[in-house]
């Protein structure tokens, strides 16, 4: 149905290493239908579980539904970059 990557990582965007996730799809089909919702949750209880206090991800600016999605999960946009929005969660 969709996958998604949770990875620790340096990154230059926040010059310091950082949880991040990646990868976050839902196959077309099943779109639609609440399971991007399940697997953020899914994806932060696992964050959670481990102890992460802040998680972000990028997003591209014109990706409407995910950015929906995104903000509906608690994230918020943290910087623009380009094309792309950093966006941050506090667990």
């Amino acid at each position: 149905m969709g996958c998604g990557v949770i990875r620790y990582k340096w990154s230059r965007e926040i010059k310091s290493f950082g949880w991040w996730l990646y990868d976050i799809w839902i196959c077309p089909d099943m779109r639609g239908k609440g399971y991007g919702s399940v697997l953020m949750n899914q994806l932060l209880d696992e964050l959670k579980n481990r102890h992460v206090s802040i998680v972000r991800l990028v997003v591209k600016d014109d990706n409407a539904r995910a950015i929906h999605l995104y903000g509906k999960t608690g994230f918020t946009a943290e910087q623009k970059q380009d094309k792309y929005i950093i966006m941050r969660y506090e667990l």
